[in-house]
């Protein structure tokens, strides 16, 4: 048997398809002459019944759409609203519906009965369908009576309309016969399904008994080749088997590479397991190859989304911070406000604003948000530059530094007054490339910050720096500014007590419309008020006004004098730095003049001459003398 298997696996497929093909060529020769009697049989009965059946199916549907139609009119007649015209075209459709449902069922009763076909009735007969027919007939009886009784009873009720007595009874009585004629029509669809049905069973019938006489030669026919076809087909079948199932199992197990499609032997069904083998195991591959790269991307992708809805929120959340910081200017205040908006936009545990001391030795806790940021702000915590922690990197190299307590750099945070970060990054702050600190930050989440993070976060970072500098600058315009107010008030009272010295006048007196100067102070009368006149915020003068005994000032006449007497006080100051600046300007003509014409020689006695000339002529002296030397030896 071994040996048989092992020579029909060698032997090619075409060689045992030749030999099945002649057993199968007997049995199917066997099985058409059978054949061919039973379909004669089948055909026979099934051309009589499914005429008989889509006949008298057409005939019914005829007729139901027909009275149908009776209905739809006679309830046109009971509206109330027909009009007479309306009226007398709905009764001439009547009678036309009426003749053509009589005209139907008269046509049903010479054509369609079954008992009008003798070939039918035959075959209801030898098949004991007798009671079928009978039911037939009395159904179509009690139709024909049915529909004869609602003729009369509507036509009762049509001249009873035509002269305008319709009786309500007449109206029910109509719609009851109507009604009685359509469940006779559907008891007479049901004695035609009920043909369909058993014509259905005499059909299966003779269908098997077709089937079993061919079968019945077909096991004949098998017999006499099953001693040479078994073994030609179990080496074809048992591998094609074989094959059937193991796809059938790889499918129910999604595909698992531990299947395999190879068969023993060298015929073409071997060669083509084999090469579905090779097949499977190559789309297995590209199929899971081509998963993992779905896979890939959708995570990449998903990532991307995620990034970049972070980034919109962290971009929205930095224009909300450089917007707020805009408009603050004390660094006092700008520090805090930083701390405070970047926790509540980002989400931080903590933030925390470092700046370098002036020796760039150390990095100086200035704000934070949290309560042991705070705390740490009251005991002046500060971080050796380029020495302690993150914060000491980046305020050293001005590179942005990232600190983690998973992953290959894990970093273990002790500090107790944080105890809840998990991770930690710090970015320089940086103007016009100088180092003046760095920004920190911390989450309570364990991978909170990435490179991207950096990227995105270095422009707050850098908002902040702009901050702070704005902030420092402020200030210091601010301190300069005061010492330019304070330098120039008391350059003016310097040249006002000079010029004041000068002056022998020492006031102006109003009387009538003569204005005289005033060499000495005057007595003042009883009824006078006097304005003083300022020079940066020194009194330097007063103005007398006399006023007449009943003559009392409103507050618009004191606001007018006192206007006015804070604008002479201007008028008076920049007078005064004017002439200040104009002798100060001749000084320098006159001092610049002289040492010009001294640069102009490099003689000794012609220096001294060009001195002791120019002295001269400036002072306007008599005579000036210039010694050399030690005046006691």
């Amino acid at each position: 048997m071994n040996q048989q298997t092992s020579f029909l696996t060698r032997i090619s497929v075409n060689r045992k398809l030749n030999l099945i093909t002649v057993i199968m060529v007997f049995g199917l020769l066997s099985i058409f002459v059978s054949g061919i009697f039973g379909m004669q049989t089948i055909q026979s009965t099934l051309a009589i019944s499914y005429n008989q059946i889509i006949n008298s199916n057409i005939a019914t549907t005829q007729l139901s759409e027909s009275i149908l139609q009776v209905q739809s009119i006679f309830d046109a007649l009971l509206s109330p609203n027909i009009s007479p015209d309306e009226q007398a075209r709905q009764r001439e459709a009547m009678n036309i519906a009426k003749i053509n449902v009589q005209s139907i069922i008269e046509n049903y009763e010479e054509v369609h009965l079954s008992t009008n076909n003798a070939e039918l009735s035959a075959m209801i007969q030898d098949n004991n369908l007798i009671e079928l027919q009978n039911q037939e007939l009395d159904t179509f009886v009690s139709l024909r009576q049915a529909f004869v009784q609602y003729l009369i009873v509507e036509n009762q009720f049509q001249e009873l309309d035509i002269t305008g007595m319709r009786d309500e009874f007449f109206v029910e009585n109509t719609k009851s016969r109507l009604i009685l004629v359509q469940q006779e029509l559907r008891l007479l669809n049901e004695a035609n399904n009920n043909y369909t049905k058993a014509f259905s069973e005499v059909s299966f019938s003779a269908y098997q008994d077709t089937v079993g006489f061919m079968a019945l030669v077909l096991i004949f026919a098998m017999f006499l080749g099953w001693l040479i076809a078994n073994r030609i087909a179990h080496s074809v079948s048992d591998r094609l088997e074989y094959l059937e199932r193991s796809a059938a199992s790889i499918e129910q197990q999604q595909h698992d590479l531990r299947f395999s499609f190879q068969i023993e032997g060298n015929d073409e069904i071997a060669m083509l397991g084999n090469t579905f083998d090779r097949m499977y195991k190559q789309l297995q591959n590209s199929l899971i190859e081509l998963e993992t790269r779905v896979e890939e991307r959708t995570a990449e992708l998903s990532t991307t989304t995620q990034m970049s809805e972070r980034r919109a929120v962290q971009f929205e959340a930095i224009a909300l911070v450089g917007a707020a910081l805009a408009s603050i200017r004390s660094l006092d205040e700008v520090l805090p406000k930083i701390t405070e908006l970047i926790s509540q936009q980002f989400n931080y545990y903590h933030t925390g604003i470092f700046l370098n001391d002036y020796t760039n030795e150390n990095a100086i806790l200035r704000a934070a948000n949290s309560e042991g940021g705070k705390r740490m702000l009251e005991r002046e915590h500060k971080l050796k530059i380029g020495e302690q922690g993150i914060v000491g990197f980046t305020t050293s190299t001005g590179q942005p530094r990232i600190a983690l307590d998973v992953g290959e750099d894990a970093v273990y945070f002790d500090n107790p007054d944080l105890p809840e970060t998990r991770s930690e990054m710090a970015l320089p702050l940086l103007v016009g490339g100088r180092i003046i600190g760095a920004l920190d930050v911390q989450s309570t989440e364990a991978n909170a910050f990435s490179e991207d993070d950096i990227e995105v976060l270095s422009i707050l970072a850098d908002e902040v720096s702009i901050a702070i500098e704005n902030a420092r600058l402020h200030e210091e315009t601010q301190r300069l500014l005061a010492e330019a107010q304070s330098s120039l008030g008391e350059f003016s009272r310097d040249a006002w007590q000079k010029i004041s010295k000068k002056q022998k006048i020492i006031g102006y007196e109003l009387s009538g419309r003569t204005v005289r100067p005033l060499n000495e102070p005057v007595k003042r009368k009883l009824k006078s008020i006097g304005i003083p006149i300022r020079l940066r915020g020194d009194e330097i003068g007063t103005i007398y006004i006399n006023l007449p005994d009943n003559k009392i000032l409103n507050s618009d006449e004191i606001d007018i004098t006192n206007s006015l007497a804070e604008r002479l006080g201007v008028a008076l100051e920049n007078a005064t730095l004017l002439e200040a600046s104009q002798s100060q300007a001749v000084k320098e003509s006159v001092i610049g003049d002289i040492s010009a014409k001294l640069s102009a020689t490099t003689e000794i006695e012609r220096l001294m001459q060009v001195a002791v000339g120019e002295l001269r002529d400036v002072l306007g002296a008599s005579e000036v003398t210039l010694e050399i030397g030690d005046n006691e030896q």
